[in-house]
């Protein structure tokens, strides 16, 4: 059996002839994320419109009954007054003079007050409905290529490749959730 010499090919080099992700040393371990779209939910308070109060001042003219009253003088002579004068003037004392005495009568005077009847109360009440919103979100996920030649594969691949009757799940590092990754085998 003869003897074959293995030398180790330790350049790397990326599919377009650039040094990129691809470990560069044999024990370095390729992490390529799987990240996906999270919905986000706010709410914005935007103006839905107005309401207009309007005031309007209605007149109408109204007639209002009111009794008023007065005073009437009226006079006679009485011949034997049968006593003494009841206005400043005494027996025997005669001058010229003036005696005013004063009449009354009411007038109606109107005056006007603001009287509360009724009020129109005005209440704004914070309604809450529930809506059901569609959005679509993203997902990366990561596939795996086999691209090798016929002779036998390396080991790791063996460990990793799945049965070809079932899909092998492996686990994430996010939350637990785990994703299913496939393994494409290409002739």
């Amino acid at each position: 059996m003869a003897k074959h010499t293995i030398n180790d090919d330790t350049r790397s080099v990326a599919p377009d002839g650039t040094a990129s992700d691809v470990p560069s040393e044999p024990d370095e371990v390729l992490r390529v994320p799987e990240v996906e779209e999270h919905l986000i939910v706010e709410r914005r308070r935007i103006a839905l419109g107005f309401i207009e109060i309007r005031k309007t001042v209605v007149t109408e003219q109204v007639m209002v009954p009111v009794e008023l009253r007065h005073e009437v003088v009226e006079y006679h002579v009485v011949d034997d007054p049968g006593g003494v004068a009841t206005i400043g003037e005494a027996r025997g004392d005669l001058k010229d003079d003036t005696v005013r005495i004063p009449i009354f009568r009411e007038k109606a005077v109107v005056t006007k007050e603001i009287v509360v009847t009724s009020e129109v109360v005005i209440d704004r009440t914070l309604i809450s409905d529930e809506q059901t919103l569609e959005e679509t979100l993203r997902r990366l996920t990561v596939t795996v290529d086999e691209h090798l030649g016929s002779d036998d594969p390396p080991s790791f691949l063996d460990r990793a490749r799945p049965s070809a009757d079932s899909d092998r799940t492996l686990p994430s590092d996010r939350n637990d959730r785990m994703h299913s990754v496939r393994a494409k085998e290409v002739d």
